[in-house]
């Protein structure tokens, strides 16, 4: 959904044509391999309280246990980059990024350490929902899944936490711009927990407020960070402090998007964003 969004040729590309990316593993770690190994190291860690309360005093012993860290990331290592690339042990770069992750990893510790106590509820489940829309004049059911990252319990709310490794914004303009063709506008990491926070309301039978939020990794280390998505909307911030609020507004625009994507006469087209076409691995075929 959020490649349509980008780009409705490089959708085409993907998932109508079936040209697959190529999926080159070098000696470098890349980005998106970088968080595969931080989600899974932290299911690790975190693997042995699922619906269990974890309290403050669990993470600070966990911290301390070097030992069990160093097993998870090794076991994260090796299930997603080592057996890829048929190869063992550290070399190189790769030393470094080893390094950034248990940093990242303690620095989450840390953080949940000031939440606690919660209830690890689940983690990298995947949930599944249909979205009803009209293609000639008839009603269907459109399938969407995803794995959502994280979701606990802290006091009266459920959290629906996603981990990002790169520079994520914690902030959007109103629901409509996340469904937008504008660039600036646009923020991928919240329309994708506004859409987790979808798959579990309709999941469940639940009557506590759900909370999107992002641990953007890079800013777990600022002293005022805070999970919370913001609307930043005419110089006023507000925090989302239950989907609900927006799930009216979200489930129309995503219904929206879905039938213009099955709707036959809505063509294709190339995004006039050239910043999207730098990392683009179509972009020879459209001569970008």
């Amino acid at each position: 959904l959020t490649t349509y969004l980008k780009c409705k040729l490089r959708f085409y590309y993907r998932y109508i044509a079936n040209l697959e990316q190529r999926e080159d593993i070098s000696e470098q770690i890349d980005a998106p391999m970088f968080g595969n190994i931080l989600h899974q190291a932290m299911f690790t860690l975190y693997k042995p309280y699922l619906s269990n309360v974890i309290t403050a005093e669990v993470l600070q012993n966990l911290l301390k246990n070097d030992e069990l860290i160093n097993e998870a990331i090794d076991l994260a290592f090796n299930d997603e980059y080592f057996k890829a690339a048929k190869k063992s042990g550290y070399s190189g770069r790769n030393i470094i990024v080893r390094s950034l992750i248990e940093k990242y990893i303690r620095q989450i510790i840390k953080v949940d350490e000031q939440y606690a106590p919660f209830e690890m509820i689940s983690m990298e489940k995947k949930f599944s929902i249909t979205v009803p829309v009209t293609l000639s004049d008839k009603t269907v059911k459109i399938g969407l899944g995803g794995k959502i990252d994280r979701i606990d319990k802290q006091k009266d709310q459920i959290r629906i936490i996603d981990y990002k490794s790169g520079s994520d914004k914690m902030d959007f303009k109103n629901v409509e711009s996340l469904f937008g063709d504008k660039l600036d506008d646009q923020n991928s990491a919240v329309f994708q927990t506004f859409l987790y926070s979808k798959f579990f309301a309709e999941n469940t039978n639940n009557d506590l407020s759900i909370v999107p939020g992002i641990y953007s990794v890079r800013k777990l280390f600022s002293a005022d960070f805070d999970f919370h998505i913001i609307i930043n909307a005419d110089k006023t911030k507000t925090l989302v402090a239950d989907y609900r609020r927006f799930s009216s507004e979200f489930d129309n625009c995503l219904s929206k998007l879905v039938e213009e994507i099955f709707n036959s006469s809505v063509d294709f087209t190339q995004t006039d964003e050239l910043k999207i076409c730098t990392n683009c691995p179509y972009k020879q075929i459209c001569q970008r």
